[in-house]
Order: C-alpha cells, then structure tokens, then sequence
C-alpha cells in the first residue's frame, strides 16, 4: 500500500501515480527520471498493487538480482494548482506500509547499529530514532547495498561464509550525537554511515591495517560484484587506537559526491583524498 499526503487538496483524482525501475547506479547518482518513468492507471490519495502485476520481465529480472530499485512517484495535478501557483504538477510525499523490525538484511541486525557505550538510556534513544520509518529504510539500503557485498567479498564469494563484519560505529540520535560533540553533518546521524571492521582480527594489528587496505583499494578500484563505487557516499579509512573503515551511502537528502579518503592518528586529525597509489598509505600516523 501506498499513501500519499498533500495538503489542501479536495479531489484526490488530481493525484497521480508513475513508477520507475532504477539501476542501483542510477539510484545513487539522482538521475532525473521525468523521461523514464512509467505511468500507473491508479489515482487517489491511497493505491494498493502487487510489483509483479505491473513489471514487464526485464524490469523483474533486475530486480531479481538485486541490481535494481522499484520507485513509485506521486504527483498533484490539477487546474486549481496552475490558477493558484502557475505550475502544473506538484511532488507528493509518499508513505509505505513496510514491517519495521530488527533485521536489516541477511546478516545484519538493528542492535549491531543503535549500540553505544554512553548508557542504555542513549540505546534507546538510539533505537526509537533508527526505527522511524525513513532512517530505518536507509539502514536496510546501507546493509543490503554495500555491507553485505563486502562480507560476500571477504568471503571470496560465499554468502554463508564465517568470516563476518562487526559494526564499531552505527547511527546516533541527534541527543547522542550532540553529547559527543559529533559533527551535525555526520551521516551517522542521518542512518546513512558504519564504522566496521573484520571479524577475526585484533583491530589495532598490522594484519587487520592490511586486510582494510586491501578492501579499500578494491572498493575505490570497483572490483566488488555487486557493489557499484557510485553508490558509496564516503569511504575512509581511520586509525585512531585502532583500524576502521567508515563507509557511507547515498541517499535522496542531498546530492553526494563520491569520496574516498585516509585519515591518519595525528592531530589535527586530516582527511586525505586517496588518488590510487599505494606511497598515499605511507604517512606519518598510519
């Protein structure tokens, strides 16, 4: 089901529906869609259809696979409209039914993201602001578009493979991430970023630095099935006490550039964009 909220509008007929299928590359990279999108025969403030009734079979091969996105628009279009604003179509905001649960996708849960060492009363804090429905729908995209790809990778290609992802760092509620004087631009913040390292290694080793470098360069290189660069907001790798890699995704909130970057342990700590050559590893601090 389908919900669109306008406000202001008497004859619900004025609204329209149109889908796309999107690549996930076009997904992430905020492609205009005016001349891709297919129009639906519903209208009104509410619709209800099953993706497989409506799909041709490309698009449901796309989607199969897992390289694709099904979209659905809502648009106001009504005379009342154009005497009133002089323009003849107006974006709706949409609603969906979704289950909102703690699993995330096949080898994530919503506890590896909301937890935190500050108190339970910031995990819960944490654990209400993950569940509404916009940032929990953005967790699902950054756990089953980019983190599972890598553990697959790390995995040399099997999904039921033991070598895991641990979550040093999910999202945090504004409150949390006001108490720890985090920046008011993180994607942390937003549900759109993880900070992760790989199971099976002491984080602060020189095997575990490599292990990060090596998943670095094939991310920045593209060379992980299933996971197109395009879709990475930030990935940069850290060192702190210990080796993380930060990676995040893009989402509809802002247009993103895509940035890979080394941030070493000196103070001030910088950020330094890689350009793809191993001596950028050798500094001071890494």
């Amino acid at each position: 089901k389908f919900r669109a909220t306008t406000s202001g509008v008497l004859n619900t007929d004025y609204i329209k529906w149109s889908y796309a299928v999107l690549t996930n590359l076009d997904y992430y990279d905020r492609i205009s869609v005016k001349d891709r999108y297919k129009p639906l025969s519903f209208t009104g403030e509410e619709i209800s259809f099953k993706p497989g009734d409506i799909l041709n079979d490309e698009e449901k091969v796309l989607l199969a696979d897992s390289k694709a996105k099904l979209c659905v628009f809502a648009y106001l279009n009504s005379p009342a409209l154009y005497v009133k604003s002089r323009k003849t179509h107006s974006v709706c905001s949409i609603k969906v039914n979704i289950v909102i649960d703690g699993v995330l996708s096949e080898h994530f849960k919503l506890d590896e993201f909301i937890k935190t060492q500050k108190g339970d009363y910031y995990i819960k804090a944490n654990k209400k602001y993950a569940m509404e429905e916009e940032n929990y729908l953005k967790l699902k995209r950054l756990c089953t578009d980019i983190l599972e790809p890598i553990r697959k990778y790390l995995n040399k290609g099997n999904n039921a493979a033991d070598v895991g992802i641990n979550i040093s760092s999910g999202m945090r509620c504004p409150e949390l991430n006001a108490l720890i004087k985090g920046s008011e631009t993180s994607q942390h913040m937003y549900c759109e970023a993880a900070d992760i390292v790989i199971s099976g290694y002491n984080v602060s080793s020189k095997a575990h630095k490599d292990a990060l470098v090596q998943l670095f360069k094939d991310l920045y290189n593209n060379n992980i099935e299933e996971l197109n660069r395009g879709m990475i907001s930030q990935c940069i790798i850290e060192k702190h006490k210990s080796y993380w890699l930060h990676i995040g995704i893009k989402s509809e909130r802002k247009k993103f550039i895509t940035k890979f970057m080394i941030s070493p342990n000196v103070s001030p700590r910088p950020y330094n964009e890689y350009k793809g050559t191993d001596s950028e590893f050798d500094i001071h601090g890494f």
